[in-house]
C-alpha cells in the first residue's frame, strides 16, 4: 500500500469520525479503492488519466467534478494527485470553491500547470524547499504538516498468518515499497548479499518491481511478499526497517517502524534526516552508499542496547510529532482559514 493510500485512508477514518464535516471522497481505482471498500466507506470512483490520455478526458473530468461539487454544495476541495488539483484550479475560478492540496513527493515538469491551489501542504521542510525552489510557489500559501500515523498495533488488527521466518537464529530486514532505483532496493539486496552470512541474516521486501526487478534467485534468503493491506504482522515480526531511498518526501515505513519500535536504518536525504536524528531515533547512511550502509547494519546488530534504545526515542518522537488527533485539529483549522476568507 503506497504512501498516499495510507494517507487518504487515515484522512477518511478521521473525517467520518466527526460531524462537523461532510466528507466526500472521489477516487480512481487502485488499491486505496479496495481497501476503503473492505472499511464500509461510501465513495465515488471516477477514472482519472493521467499522461497523454488526461488530455483527452480533461474536459469530461473537468465537467464531471463541477456537477459534483454542485449537487453536493462542495466548500472546499482538497486534492492529492497533481492532475486532479489542475482540475480543481479550474472548477475554484467559476465556483465559490477553495482549492488545497497536499504534496507527498517529489516531480517534475509541468511547472505553470501545478500547485496553483489557494494553500498547498507540505509533506516535509525538504518538500516545501522543493515547491519554493522549483516550483516557484509563494511561501506564504505552503503549510508544512507531516502525515500522522494511526496506532494500529492491536490484538485484533494483527492476523495470527505468518509472513516471516519464526527461526530465532535469524535476523530478520524488512523493506517495504517499490523496488526502484529512486527507492535504493538495488543497494540493499547489494548489501545483504554481502553481510548474510557472517550475521545470519533474512531479507524481507514487501512491494512490487517498478524500475528494478527483484526475483527470488537473487538469494535464498531474500524474501518477496506481495503488497498485502494487513501489513501489521509483517511489521511486528521483523527485527530491523531499512529503507535505503535516493530521496524520499517523508516515508510512513520510517514512521511505522517507530510505532513498532524497531530499529530504523535510512538513508541521509529529504524527510528521512529531517526526521531521524543519527545515533539517537534511528540510524543514517549517506545515499547511494553500499559501504555506509553495511556499517550501519553491522553497527545495529552489534550494538543491541542502543538498537533498542534508538527504537524507544523513535516510538516516542511518531506518538508526539505524528499524532492523528493532533493532525485532524491542524488540518481542521486550515480548512476554517480557508472557509474564512
Amino acid at each position: 500500500m503506497s504512501g498516499v493510500t495510507r494517507y487518504i485512508t487515515t484522512l477518511f477514518k478521521l473525517f467520518n469520525k466527526d460531524k462537523e464535516f461532510r466528507f466526500h471522497l472521489i477516487i480512481n481505482s487502485g488499491d486505496a479503492l479496495s481497501l476503503i471498500q473492505d472499511l464500509n466507506y461510501k465513495v465515488t470512483v471516477f477514472p482519472f488519466k493521467v499522461g497523454y490520455k488526461g488530455a483527452f478526458t480533461f474536459l469530461s473530468a473537468l465537467r464531471f467534478i463541477e456537477e459534483y461539487c454542485s449537487e453536493n454544495k462542495i466548500n472546499i476541495i482538497h486534492t492529492h494527485h497533481r492532475y486532479p488539483e489542475l482540475i480543481a484550479s479550474y472548477i475554484s475560478k467559476k465556483n465559490k470553491i477553495k482549492t488545497i492540496s497536499t504534496v507527498h513527493s517529489i516531480v517534475s515538469g509541468f511547472k505553470t500547470l501545478s500547485f496553483r491551489s489557494d494553500k498547498i501542504i507540505a509533506v516535509s521542510n525538504y518538500v516545501a524547499s522543493f515547491l519554493k525552489e522549483k516550483y516557484d510557489v509563494d511561501d506564504k500559501k505552503i503549510i508544512v504538516l507531516n502525515n500522522c500515523l494511526l496506532n494500529i498495533i492491536d490484538d485484533k488488527c494483527i492476523s495470527n498468518q505468518a509472513y516471516l521466518s519464526n527461526d530465532s537464529s535469524k535476523v530478520r530486514l524488512l523493506y517495504a515499497g517499490r523496488f526502484s532505483q529512486d527507492k535504493g532496493t538495488d543497494i540493499l539486496v547489494e548489501v545483504f548479499n554481502r553481510l548474510k552470512n557472517n550475521y545470519n541474516l533474512e531479507l524481507y521486501l514487501v512491494g512490487m518491481n517498478y524500475d528494478y526487478k527483484i526475483s527470488d534467485s537473487n538469494s535464498d534468503s531474500i524474501k518477496i511478499i506481495s503488497p498485502v493491506v494487513n501489513i501489521e504482522k509483517i511489521f511486528s515480526d521483523a527485527d530491523i526497517f531499512i529503507l535505503p531511498s535516493r530521496v524520499d518526501p517523508f516515508p510512513y515505513f520510517m514512521l511505522e517502524a517507530g510505532l513498532f519500535k524497531k530499529p530504523f536504518i535510512g538513508s541521509k536525504t529529504g524527510g528521512i534526516a529531517e526526521f531521524i536524528d543519527d545515533g539517537v531515533n534511528g540510524f543514517l547512511f549517506e545515499p547511494g552508499n553500499p559501504n555506509d550502509l553495511a556499517e550501519k547494519i553491522r553497527f545495529v546488530l552489534n550494538h543491541p542496547l542502543e538498537s533498542k534504545s534508538s527504537a524507544i526515542k523513535l516510538n516516542e518522537k511518531v506518538n508526539r510529532v505524528c499524532n492523528c488527533e493532533s493532525y485532524f485539529q491542524k488540518l481542521s483549522n486550515i480548512y476554517h482559514e480557508l472557509l474564512a476568507d
